[in-house]
């Protein structure tokens, strides 16, 4: 073990001196991650034959997180939740750089308010705020529908590429069509759909095993991160959009983003919604619910879809977010269970606060310069992370 891994790490670092130009050696961290990609994809099929023997089946994996004593009623719930959204709706417009008094922001509503008031409101604030909340719907629905189709707690977009990939999508558009900068999103959501299809397809011979599919997902996301540091190597200063971007934030963002997301989340959040009764069954194992009459990689497939075509939306509008796929759907099973049809509605809502309060935090902490939202929500997202680590923990141990 010890001389593979010495083997390993002597060729990155060989390969990483062979390709140096005038910026300098590329990483040898990201070569071995190129490298690593590859076999622990190679490992993971080899897994999957000790488990199965060959069927497919495999080990099953926990949802279980631990919960509440006793669950919140969903009605308060939601009714909760919409009180918290208007209200960081509320707080959104009003504060910034410039603070707008609720009179002012009234009478420009009413097409009677200040001229300068209104563009702000309506070319900057609103815009940008209606973008964090549909982002954050999207990644909050498609990390609920990732969890229940890989059949592990610990799932986001990033597990199955989906960030990495439209990274590497954003900076190789950048590199190849520097004219085409403007279509930087477009570029990121191929990259990510990409990317998702890989995993998808290499473990579709293993019947979308959890395990399995996880463990692809781990290496292609590796991979797109070790492509995206040499890409950077590469650019240099041309992939500077291109690392403001995958740093995940709302800031300029406008109605071309909204005409974006909107559709998305308006065509596939209800068929989220609609998919519950046969989400929860995936919630068994593969024996089971083939005998409950599902049919469980066909409908692993069409949840994956559907996760992966929202993700790659937000991820294009919005960049790399990290932790609202992973935070709102855990947070909803708390509040209401793991009921479908209630949990994605709660995730949704939850998603779309926790990105509208990260923009708003990230607006007014250092005014007048601006925080990423998807640092603030990484900053957020890391405790809870440790948290839910050791209520699983303690789970498992009782």
């Amino acid at each position: 073990m010890r001389s593979g891994g010495a083997a390993l790490l002597v060729a990155s670092d060989t390969i990483s001196r062979t390709f140096i130009n005038a910026y300098g050696e590329l990483p040898a961290g990201a070569i071995t991650a190129a490298i690593g990609g590859p076999w622990l994809i190679w490992l993971a099929m080899r897994v999957s034959r000790k488990l199965s023997g060959g069927t497919g089946s495999g080990a099953q994996t926990s949802m279980s997180v631990g919960g509440w004593q006793r669950k919140v009623p969903y009605p308060v719930v939601i009714i909760m939740l919409c009180v918290l959204l208007v209200l960081v709706w509320m707080s959104g417009l009003a504060i910034g750089n410039l603070y707008l008094p609720w009179a002012e922001i009234i009478a420009v509503f009413l097409g009677q308010g200040n001229e300068m008031y209104s563009q702000l409101l309506f070319e900057l604030r609103m815009p940008r705020l209606l973008t964090a909340m549909l982002a954050g719907v999207a990644l909050a629905i498609s990390g609920s529908l990732m969890q229940s189709a890989v059949r592990n707690p610990l799932a986001d977009p990033q597990i199955v590429g989906v960030t990495s990939g439209a990274g590497v999508g954003a900076i190789l558009l950048l590199l190849v069509f520097p004219p085409f900068s403007a279509w930087m999103p477009l570029g990121a959501m191929l990259g990510g759909i990409v990317s998702a299809t890989i995993v998808y397809a290499v473990s579709w011979r293993r019947g979308l095993n959890p395990i399995i599919l996880t463990l692809v997902g781990i290496a292609v996301a590796a991979a797109g991160a070790a492509f995206i540091n040499i890409l950077i190597v590469k650019a240099q200063l041309l992939a500077a959009p291109a690392l403001a971007w995958m740093a995940g934030s709302t800031y300029g963002r406008g109605w071309t983003e909204i005409s974006r997301l909107l559709p998305a989340v308006i065509v596939l959040a209800p068929l989220a919604w609609w998919l519950g009764r046969r989400v929860d069954l995936l919630a068994f194992n593969d024996e089971s619910s083939i005998g409950l009459g599902l049919q469980v990689r066909r409908t692993r497939l069409a949840v994956a879809v559907i996760a992966v075509l929202l993700a790659s939306v937000a991820v294009a509008s919005v960049g790399a977010v990290g932790f609202i796929g992973l935070l709102a759907p855990h947070a909803a099973r708390l509040l209401v269970g793991a009921h479908h049809r209630r949990a994605v509605v709660v995730s949704a809502l939850l998603g779309a606060v926790l990105l509208a309060a990260s923009d708003l935090i990230g607006r007014v902490v250092m005014i007048p310069k601006d925080i990423p939202s998807g640092i603030v929500v990484a900053l957020l997202g890391a405790p809870y992370l440790f948290l839910l680590m050791f209520r699983a923990a303690k789970v498992r141990q009782s």
